[in-house]
């Protein structure tokens, strides 16, 4: 399995970085599918999310409170 996991990185890969509520609907319903059809049309593998968890109160999907961070 490690294997694997390390030759994941061997490959250049294209991606994109959006988080879920910037898609129409703002979920992952029918919009995320065909969002995701339309990356693999294009040639990208990987669809970065920011994170989904609840936000600070400053709102910002790049920093969400977690029960693990310090």
């Amino acid at each position: 399995m490690a294997l694997q996991q390390a030759q994941v990185f061997q490959k250049r890969r294209a991606g994109v970085l959006l988080h879920i509520t910037s898609l129409p609907a703002a979920n992952l319903g029918e919009d995320a599918y065909r969002f995701v059809d339309f990356l693999h049309e294009s040639g990208v593998s990987v669809w970065q999310m920011l994170p989904l968890g609840p936000t600070h109160s400053d709102g910002s999907p790049y920093q969400c409170l977690s029960a693990h961070a310090s």
